[in-house]
């Protein structure tokens, strides 16, 4: 008997018995939220920003993004 068995070997053995996880279908990609022309879908975020100093006081900023989820800009 030999000491190692190859990948290969182990692979078809446990093909042939059934023992594989399921293959995935060969279905075309699905994304969320996809859409095909411009202007149909805008997605935002929002963070804090920098603090800055004005007169002496702290004031808070905050950092806001629109973006086309089609053409991404």
């Amino acid at each position: 008997f030999p000491k190692q068995v190859s990948y290969s070997t182990i692979h078809r053995f446990l093909k042939k018995n059934g023992l594989l996880g399921k293959e995935m279908p060969n279905t075309p990609e699905r994304k969320r939220f996809a859409h095909d022309k411009v202007n149909a879908l805008w997605q935002t975020d929002m963070s804090e920003g920098p603090r800055l100093r004005i007169d002496g006081k702290t004031v808070r900023t905050h950092l806001i993004a629109f973006i086309d989820d089609c053409s991404r800009l």
